[in-house]
Order: structure tokens, then sequence, then C-alpha cells
């Protein structure tokens, strides 16, 4: 039977009931015959019909949305939801699906642009989504009334658009068709969610075959036994409380937090704190809690990992227990190799430092190539109260960063011998010539006081390091002429 005559049935119902409130039973009469009249297509629905069926048979108040319950249309509710869509996003998520998925075609790369990842990686993140009670959609035959729960995929895809764009969530709602409110309820718990259970599938610590490939890019680049590199990153915080401000307002010269965060040669991310630190906090407070770290110089990790270096007769033998490379800013502890800043120039230990500075900038490219350009909200000011949000988000961000790099195969870059080139030494020289002896020259002993630990077995595998240096048949500079002694070298 036609749904139109259901609802007639009802209003002849409605008419052999007595009631003693005329006036209601002419509001359900009215309900009834709008709502008939606009789901059966009657063109000749007049404008009184609409607002009566809007208003749910009130004569005054507020216009809403048409209510949906038993008697629903799929269809017409379909049709509804996607006529508040934006008209690309409803191309990219619905019409054009099956092409987005295809790479290289133009809906693949307008779905990158407007979401920050592709077309599978986002399927992913929803199927995971609809596996959980909590996330799925429920507003089919389940025999409530009332407005029913917004499609799922429409919400994924304003909360990716809020951390990839940087939009508010009431431009991400308008884009959406799911509304301001429900963003804002729906982001947080869907990034708490995400750091909970799905960042550990994809940030994880190299291991077996994994983690040999790693440690063979970093010794092609001069430095076996190194795993990762590590360094800090600070993010705005914008919504950080007054009375909090005087600890996280560090060298950005506002609030922020503070993640010292590990990658590999293809800036790969192997680990992320659990933890933040205000921005005030320098990298040494923040390595005494990194798990890696710790488990590297308390040999509690990968202490039967070994690697071949050279000494001074080239003779190879066997060190184990990898490190990590960082910046200057971290303690002399083994687990940490970072350049030396006062090195003769042009000595050896001064060519292997700046190898070591452009050797770790991996990390400076994850963090602002690859996690804060596809997650755009991270590189401004983040507009968030909560400091676990926060903290899910940065989580969340190296999670979709991990994803992307493995579905573009770039995780795999140098593990194969191919991927390889021989270097142009000749430029190399050229541009270490330019650089003045004089600028800068202290003298190789010369050590300045700071509160870094210092651990004997820092200088001793930094010492065996550059021994191994030359063995590498890495052609050195041309012999410089005598230079003057500088006024702190003469004696008194």
């Amino acid at each position: 039977m036609p749904r139109c005559a259901l609802w007639l049935d009802d209003f002849y119902q409605c008419e052999d009931e007595d009631s003693d409130d005329e006036d209601e039973r002419r509001r359900v009469r009215q309900r009834i015959i709008a709502r008939a009249m606009f789901f059966s297509g009657d063109e000749g629905v007049t404008l009184d019909a609409q607002q009566t069926m809007h208003t749910d048979g009130r004569s005054s108040g507020k216009a809403r949305q048409p209510r949906f319950g038993d008697l629903a249309s799929e269809q017409k509710h379909l049709q509804w939801r996607h006529s508040s869509l934006n008209k690309q996003w409803k191309l990219l998520l619905h019409e054009m699906a099956d092409d987005t998925r295809v790479k290289g075609t133009w809906s693949s790369i307008e779905f990158r642009k407007c979401f920050g990842i592709s077309r599978p990686v986002f399927d992913i993140l929803y199927v995971e989504t609809g596996k959980d009670k909590k996330f799925k959609d429920s507003q089919w035959h389940d025999g409530t009334r009332g407005i029913p729960s917004q499609p799922l995929i429409q919400k994924v895809a304003g909360a990716m658009s809020m951390l990839t764009n940087d939009l508010t969530a009431k431009i991400a709602g308008q884009l959406s068709g799911v509304g301001k409110s429900t963003m804002q309820a729906f982001f947080p718990k869907w990034m708490l969610w995400l750091r909970e259970t799905q960042s550990l599938k994809h940030i994880y610590l190299p291991e077996g075959a994994h983690l040999r490939k790693t440690m063979m890019c970093y010794a092609k680049l001069g430095f076996p036994g190194a795993m990762c590199s590590t360094d800090g990153v600070h993010v705005l915080w914008a919504k950080c409380p007054s009375a909090w401000k005087w600890i996280h307002i560090g060298e950005k010269k506002s609030p922020s937090r503070v993640y010292n965060i590990s990658v590999g040669p293809n800036t790969e991310i192997f680990y992320v704190p659990d933890a933040s630190f205000p921005g005030r906090t320098n990298d040494k407070t923040g390595a005494r809690t990194h798990k890696l770290l710790l488990g590297l110089q308390e040999r509690t990790l990968y202490s039967d990992v070994s690697f071949d270096l050279y000494n001074e007769k080239g003779e190879q033998f066997k060190e184990y227990g990898p490190y990590s490379l960082t910046d200057g800013g971290y303690h002399h502890w083994r687990s940490m190799q970072f350049p030396s800043k006062h090195a003769t120039p042009f000595t050896t230990k001064a060519l292997q430092s700046k190898r070591l500075e452009s050797v770790r900038k991996d990390s400076e490219c994850a963090f602002g190539r690859s996690l804060k350009g596809r997650c755009r909200m991270l590189a401004g000011k983040v507009r968030i109260f909560d400091l676990r949000t926060l903290d899910a988000c940065v989580h969340v961000a190296c999670m979709l960063h991990n994803m992307q790099l493995r579905h573009d195969e770039l995780d795999t870059i140098g593990h194969e011998e191919k991927h390889w080139i021989q270097p142009n030494f000749d430029i190399d020289n050229v541009r270490m010539a330019r650089r003045d002896a004089n600028e800068a020259d202290r003298h190789e002993g010369f050590e300045p006081e700071d509160r870094a630990e210092r651990d004997p077995g820092w200088s001793a595998l930094r010492d065996k390091l550059v021994t191994h240096w030359p063995q590498l048949n890495y052609p050195l500079l041309p012999q410089t002429p005598a230079q003057p002694p500088l006024p702190h070298q003469l004696g008194p």
C-alpha cells in the first residue's frame, strides 16, 4: 500500500476518535495532510502546508527539520541530507567515490587536496570507525522517532577537514552538512578514540628486517649504528589557561607544548611520547622520559644489535647497541650523538659533524613538510581547550603521516641498492671551501659548561665514529694554508 494511503487511514481514524480538544484534532489533520502531500511529490503543496509540516502541526514557533520515524522514506532522507552537503564534497564522497580510489585521476587528486589523505587511507579510517558501536550509523528501522544521527562518512570527512585544513567546527559542519554542534561533539571524541585504538597499529618501533634496512640507510650516509633521528617540535596552544602561561611560554614567545618525536631516514615516525611537556621545557628534560632514548641508553632495547666500524688501522670490528641522531640540546649520552660545536675547521671531526647536521634533517622534514604541512591545524595556534584532545591530535597526525607514507610506498626508499647514486664530491668541496677558516675558529679542547648529563660512552662512541669516517673513502678538502694563531690560542 502506498505510504500516502497509510497516512490517509490515520487521517480518517483521527476523524472517528472523540476528542474534546478541537484545536488538537485540527493540528493532527494538518500535519498528516502536509506529510502526505510532501512525500507523495504533489506539486500543489502550498507554503502553508510546508510550514505546517516543518512546525509539526503547530501554528507558531521556530521551524525545524522534518521528523523521521517508522514511516520515514530512506530515499527522501538521503536526498535531504545530500542536498545540505557541499557540492564538491558530494562528488568526491558519493557520486565519484570509485574514481577517487584510482591513483592519478582528477578526483583522487582533488580528494587529497580536500582532506589531506588519499581515498584508500580515508576508507580505512571510515571502516574502522564504523565497527565501533558508539560511531555506527543507527538511523534505519530502529523504531525511534526524531531526527536520526548524521551519516558517519560525512562526520569523518568534516573531522578530517578540521585537522588537515584548520577549519572551525562551524565551517566544517556547513561543508559536511552535519551542523556545527555535531562537529564540536564528534571531533574530540573521534580524536581520542583514534589515539587509543588505532595509533599503535601504525606508529611502532622497527624490528627485524625493517630495523636492518633502516640502519643500512644511515650506514650508507656515514653513520653506522644509527637507527633514528630525534628532535622536539613545538605546537602552539592558543587556548592555554592563563594560570599555566608562565610555564608554557618558551622560545616561541607564545604558549606551546613540546613533543620529542623519533623518525627514520624516510621521515617514518617510530615513536611519539605519551605525554607532552610545556613549551619552556628543554630537550634534556624530555629525554629523561623518552622511552626509546632511555631504552637505548640503559641497553633494554636493541642491546643485541651490532654494526661494523673501522679502527685507525682500517680493521673492521663490531659495536653493539644502536643510537639516535640529535641536535646539541640533548644530554651527552651514548644513545644520542650530535654534531660537535667546537671542532677545528676542515678536520675529520668537523667534516663528520657537518654531515651529521645534514643527515639528521629528516626529523625537521617530518615535522615541517609532512606533519604540519599535512595537518594545518598544528601549523598555527591550536584552538583546543582540552590538553588530552591536543595530545590526541598530534598522535593522529603522526598516524596519518605514516599511513599515507606507506600507501605511497615512500617508506622503503633507500632499502635497495638501486636507490643510491654516487655523490658529486666536487660540488661538496667547492661548497665547503667557501667557508672562512677564521670565522668562529676555536681550539678543540674548549668545552662550555652546561647542565647536560655526561656519559663516558658518548665521547667513546663519537671518537669511534670519527675514526671510522676516513675509511669511507670520502675525499677531504684540499690543504689550506696555515693560519696565524688566534688571540685565545696565544700564551700569556
